[in-house]
């Protein structure tokens, strides 16, 4: 069926280049199916940011429409990495004429918003992660367990 929104399930894989960045909800990705290469927005369902290995549900609004069917394969790029995979599960009704229009401006000044909200809670734990595997380095490992 011909369509341009759909739900997904998607899988983060780890990065070619090293790099363990998440996915962030409405972030604009390119999706490869079948033989096209689009321009999608990725709206997770339940959650804010996925991380590399982590399995979500996702609602997938494409640019273009697209020729599709349930149980489909597509993968995600960002620029020329390879960043996750996914699997079509659900059709969902081909975007109005406004959505298509909001779709092709970018994010709103609240969506901007909402994901700097996010970079700064993720940027915030990974602070805390690096506090912690430092204060483990520095201590004596050994007094850690008491054994």
């Amino acid at each position: 069926m011909a369509t341009d929104h759909f739900e997904a399930t998607l899988e983060l894989i780890k990065r070619g280049d090293g790099k363990k960045l998440p996915l962030i909800t409405s972030a604009f990705e390119h999706i490869f199916i079948h033989t096209a290469d689009i321009h999608s927005q990725i709206l997770l369902m339940n959650k804010e940011y996925i991380l590399p290995e982590e399995t979500a549900k996702a609602e997938v609004k494409l640019f273009k429409t697209l020729l599709i069917e349930e149980e489909d394969s597509f993968i995600l790029k960002d620029n020329e990495i390879l960043i996750g995979i996914g699997k079509v599960k659900k059709l969902l009704p081909n975007l109005s004429c406004e959505e298509k229009m909001k779709l092709s401006k970018g994010k709103s000044k609240a969506e901007r918003a909402k994901y700097a909200e996010i970079v700064a809670k993720l940027e915030q734990e990974l602070n805390w992660i690096r506090l912690f595997i430092n204060t483990v380095n520095k201590s004596n490992f050994e007094n850690l367990f008491f054994w």
